[in-house]
């Protein structure tokens, strides 16, 4: 996330005893520490929430592709029915042949 690295981190730990005092220290440390468990199960929360749409929306495309199949099915079986069986030469036409 952020490329800290432990001088870095000394420094803004001398800075906070520096500023805040030895005595507000550790509830500011807690506090940040519950801002962060918050903001990270926040974060959480918005990914899964996102993520279970995304699949819903897969589902209906899934469920709108496989009825426009039995569609195109039912529409090739009318349509075999309809012109007599196409697959098959016809006895007329191999007798004129």
């Amino acid at each position: 996330m952020f490329d800290i690295g432990f001088a870095e981190l000394l420094v803004i730990s001398v800075l906070a005893l520096v500023i805040l005092g030895p005595e507000r220290l550790p509830h500011a440390i807690k506090t940040t520490l519950q801002w962060i468990n918050y903001l990270r199960s926040s974060a959480s929360n918005i990914k899964e929430t996102v993520n279970k749409e995304l699949k819903v929306n897969e589902i209906k495309q899934d469920l709108q592709l496989e009825e426009l199949n039995k569609e195109v099915r039912s529409l090739k079986q009318e349509a075999t029915l309809a012109s007599g069986n196409p697959s098959k030469p016809s006895d007329s036409k191999i007798k004129a042949a």
